[in-house]
């Protein structure tokens, strides 16, 4: 029967052929050698195929075939008629390695899941490992897309245990880079503490579109949110008495990108961000007047909604998620009223008054949590209150007193409290007692600290990691 000859390019002088399907494939011999370790066995064996300018392929596709030997002599793919898994088939067959590292180096959120299930049925265990390194990576993309839900129950659970165990680190944002804000740099970084050396290096530049002061940050999933805060008359992020915005982004760590989210339906600055395991709640603030209004906000469809707001006219001095609910330290509006301690129940949409705090928050208080606690840290003294028993306990005092969220930032990280400042980082170890100083964040002006898992913490700053120019979905489609 008379074979029809495939146009693969590049095609001059070339005298050899790939017979599949009855269907004649130009290639150049020598790539094939080159590039498979099976063609390789077969022309070194001393094979009657050694000698013939024609080889019979038998159970394979010819689009697959074709779109393998374009790819060696292009560095080009297209799947336009083929599928994935017929293409990494065939290219597990021949053993071209080729084609399993360009896979490897174009995954995409849309074909990851499918080249997981492939790499595991045909036991390719570095393509396999490539998808999961992807899925954590990316995950944020891979759950906003609807691909995490097609992943196996095992499959789901690898993706865990591998985002667990990725290291955390203290992170950073201050307001100016340089110690002076009279010298202001044009760009800011984001830190991270080195623990083996003690000192605090850049990770990241901070998007230039972030404002410096007044707002919102919280961590969910391992993704940072910055939202709101305050800009001047001009658009310029730098002041801290301007118009309040409502706008918001998010970093994620994984992949080292900034990007841009739905704005605040409520423009708002000087207001507590809080994090429960799947939503953010702004919480209180000021635009031209205070505010006592909440909004969600919903990561996966990208959404923020209202939801109940504040009990009272009450100004929400900090806030703190903890055990699925949100927990708000209320300032008095009258000097002599107690402070009180709220808590936002998430799945009845309700507040409920926990009673007085006793201690006298302070303009600075800050709140963090714990397991079942909730920590109030004022200037002189930390109170903590067990959400289950509903006790308040008097923790250490700080060192040497007068450290509030005007110097520091607080974070609970590995079980420790950790007091982020410029000049130096306390730590208060509350099961052993003691407390001890780290290096201080460079920069000064309006700090913000968080924890956050991170990989890659070279080159900085401009390095972005990347997957490749083009997805497998792209080249399936073209």
């Amino acid at each position: 029967m008379d074979s029809q000859e495939e146009s693969v390019k590049p095609t001059d002088n070339v005298d050899f052929f790939l017979l599949v399907e009855e269907k004649r494939i130009p290639v150049d011999r020598d790539i094939l050698v080159k590039s498979s370790n099976y063609f390789r066995a077969m022309f070194s064996s001393g094979m009657r195929e050694n000698c013939q300018n024609v080889v019979e392929l038998h159970g394979l596709s010819s689009a697959s075939v074709r779109a393998l030997v374009n790819l060696l002599q292009t560095s080009q793919l297209s799947l336009r008629d083929t599928d994935i898994e017929d293409f990494i088939a065939t290219a597990n067959f021949l053993q071209v390695q080729k084609a399993v590292d360009y896979v490897k180096s174009h995954l995409d959120a849309h074909a990851c899941v499918d080249v997981l299930n492939i790499a595991e049925l045909y036991c390719i265990n570095d393509l396999e490992e490539a998808a999961y390194s992807f899925l954590v990576d990316n995950y944020f993309d891979i759950f906003r897309k609807g691909q995490y839900e097609r992943l196996r129950e095992e499959q789901q659970t690898r993706v865990r245990e591998l985002r667990k165990s990725i290291k955390s680190y203290i992170c950073a944002i201050v307001e100016y880079d340089e110690a002076s804000a009279d010298t202001p740099r044009k760009t800011r970084n984001l830190y991270y503490h080195d623990d083996k050396e003690d000192v605090f290096r850049p990770y990241k530049t901070v998007d230039s579109r972030v404002p410096k002061s007044s707002y919102g940050a919280a961590v969910l999933d391992n993704n940072l949110y910055i939202v709101g805060g305050y800009v001047d008359a001009g658009g310029s992020t730098g002041s801290a008495t301007g118009q309040a915005v409502g706008s918001g982004f998010r970093f994620d760590p994984m992949t080292r990108q900034w990007h841009e989210i739905k704005p605040l339906q409520q423009a708002r600055a000087g207001f507590t961000l809080a994090a429960t395991d799947t939503h953010l709640y702004a919480i209180g603030g000021k635009a031209e007047v205070d505010l006592f209004t909440v909004e969600r906000y919903d990561p996966k469809d990208d959404t923020w909604t209202f939801v109940a707001p504040l009990p009272r006219p009450v100004k929400p001095e900090a806030a703190a998620a903890c055990m699925g609910d949100v927990y708000v330290a209320e300032s008095a509006a009258r000097f002599m009223s107690p402070d009180r301690l709220l808590k936002y129940c998430t799945g009845q949409d309700e507040w409920t008054d926990l009673g007085k705090i006793p201690y006298r928050l302070q303009c600075d208080s800050d709140m963090v949590s714990f397991a079942d606690f909730v920590m109030v840290i004022g200037s002189h003294a930390i109170k903590s209150y067990n959400i289950t028993s509903g006790e308040w306990y008097t923790m250490m005092r700080p060192m040497g007193g007068g450290y509030t969220k005007n110097r520091f930032d607080h974070v609970v990280y590995d079980g420790d409290i950790f007091f982020v400042g410029r000049v130096t980082t306390q730590r208060c170890t509350p099961s052993r007692g003691v407390w001890d100083c780290l290096a201080g964040v460079p920069g000064c002006g309006y700090r913000k600290a968080f924890v956050l898992k991170l990989k890659r913490l070279l080159p900085f700053p401009d390095e972005v990691y990347s997957g490749g120019n083009a997805g497998i979905r792209k080249a399936m489609n073209t």
